[in-house]
Formats: structure tokens, C-alpha cells, sequence
């Protein structure tokens, strides 16, 4: 999934990450007029801007540049919406970074969150609905978040989720070092998940979170719409995904790729998936 083709939401049973839209603006000014919140936020290599916004204006010129960023494929914003209230909370930044120090090949995350949802508990129900596609989404081994000394409630959160300080430095465009960094251990390769019968990845697709669909190979070949004809026939022969089977790629399995109107974008990608499985599979 090409994330700057398409943007996917994810929801659990209280928040919901959907692309930032300008009628948010009235809501994220409460965000980033918040003076106990604003202090949290990552700032680092932004050429000084401190994300500290009054009047609706400028938080509606914020959004035009990161609407414009997501266009260019630099960034993207989502939306934190509370499904207690439907407000946008705060926002989540992803993007993959590359660079010539420790954090290349990085999804580097940046939370910005309203300061009366800045708890532990919280952050981790946030945090939880993006990391796992976020290696996927963004092409990365490692998810890097930034957490000053004063954040408890977020360290906690993140040591909770798996993620340890780092004491490596991120070296910013003017070469100046930044520290209290968090990351989710390096993924290698070798240990990437295989999360679906087909080849398609169970973690990004949108109806996992909207229709609470376990995935093909939880649910014994029985995802969100019914039975799946490919994961049946990939059982029954008992091929752990589509990519083991002698037969592959078979005319099933290229018909549900190339299909015109349900088919991979771009066509043939699970196809490509699974000759990379069958790889680190070797």
C-alpha cells in the first residue's frame, strides 16, 4: 500500500486516526494553544518552529502545510479524533527517514496530544493503532518517537509498548544533536510477519479496525465479507501462504490481483509480496 496514494484509518473502541482535514482546525487550536501540552511536543530539526499556535489562522495555515507536505510524499498528519466527543485531540506524524546516523531507515513519529489526554493509558491506546502498520506503511526497521525526562506519562506509555531510550543522537540538517529518543527495537527482515494467506498485509488494510476483521489466517480463511476462495485453497493444500504452493502464482491467485475492481494497487503487489516471503523463507 502506497500510504501517499491512500491514507488508511484505524480505530479501536475509543480513538479513531483518519488524514487531518482543515475543518479541524477549531479543534487542534485547543491542542496547540496548550500551554501544558506545547512543551511535549517534538520541535527538533524544524528550523525553529515551536508548533505554539493562538489564533485559528495560523493553525489553518499548519494544516494547508501539511496537507501540502503529504502531497509532496514528506509527511503524513493524522487526525487523534476522541469517539467519546468526535474532537480531533491531537495528531500523529509518520514519515521514513533516512540519513547518515543511527536513526536511517527510521519511521520517525511525532504525538502531539492535548494535554488532558497526555496519560499513560491513553497514549498507549493511540500509539497501539499505528505502530504495527507503520513498518509496513512506511518501509522502516525501527519506529523512533521523541520523549523529554519531564514526560512520565508518555515514557511510561512507550516503555509499556516495547520502546527503550536510546542514548544515539539525531543529527539534524545543520548538524545540531538531539537526544531522548525512544525506539521500538530494529526489525530485521528475517522476522517480518507473514499476515496473510495471499500476500496482501492484514496490519494496513482499513477493515481490520472498521469491521474488527481478524485476518484470513485467524479466522480460517473467514475475513470480514465471508469465505475467502483464495485462503480455502491455500488451506487445502496445505500451503502455509499462497507463495509456498507449487502452483504459484496461479490463475486464482493472479485473477484476485489484476481483478479491475477489487485488485492490488498497484496490480500484482501481493504476487511481488509473496516472492519476498518465499525469500526470507529460504
Amino acid at each position: 500500500m502506497d500510504v501517499y496514494s491512500f491514507c488508511p484509518q484505524y480505530k479501536n473502541e475509543s480513538y479513531l486516526l483518519r488524514m487531518v482535514k482543515k475543518d479541524d482546525a477549531a479543534d487542534l487550536l485547543k491542542v496547540y494553544s496548550d500551554k501544558k501540552a506545547v512543551p511535549l511536543f517534538n520541535c527538533d530539526n524544524c528550523g525553529g518552529e515551536d508548533f505554539y499556535y493562538t489564533t485559528e489562522e495560523q493553525m489553518k495555515q499548519a494544516i494547508d502545510y501539511w496537507l501540502w507536505e503529504y502531497g509532496r510524499k514528506g509527511f503524513v498528519r493524522w487526525s487523534i479524533i476522541s469517539k467519546s466527543n468526535m474532537q480531533a485531540i491531537g495528531t500523529i506524524e509518520l514519515f521514513h527517514r533516512n540519513a547518515d546516523d543511527y536513526f536511517s531507515n527510521c519511521g520517525l513519529l511525532r504525538l502531539d496530544l492535548r494535554s488532558d489526554y497526555e496519560k499513560a493509558e491513553e497514549i498507549s491506546k493511540i500509539l497501539k493503532l499505528i505502530i504495527e502498520p507503520a513498518y509496513t506503511l512506511f518501509d522502516c526497521s525501527k519506529i523512533a518517537t521523541k520523549a523529554i525526562p519531564t514526560a512520565a506519562e508518555r515514557i511510561a506509555a512507550l516503555k509499556e509498548l516495547g520502546f527503550a531510550l536510546s542514548n544515539e543522537k539525531l543529527i539534524g540538517h545543520d548538524g545540531t544533536q538531539y537526544a531522548s529518543y525512544f525506539v521500538l527495537g530494529m526489525r530485521r527482515e528475517k522476522d517480518k510477519i507473514i499476515d496473510s494467506r495471499c500476500g496482501l498485509h492484514c496490519s494496513t488494510c482499513e477493515y481490520k479496525q472498521s469491521c474488527g476483521c481478524g485476518g484470513c489466517i485467524a479466522t480460517n480463511g473467514h475475513p470480514f465479507y465471508g469465505e475467502c476462495s483464495l485462503a480455502r485453497c491455500c488451506q487445502n493444500k496445505g500451503a502455509a501462504y499462497c507463495g509456498a504452493c507449487s502452483e504459484f502464482p496461479c490463475e486464482l491467485l493472479t485473477e484476485f490481483s489484476y481483478d479491475a475492481e477489487h485488485g492490488d494497487t498497484p496490480k500484482g503487489a501481493r504476487i511481488e509480496e509473496c516472492k519476498k516471503w518465499r525469500v526470507l523463507s529460504e
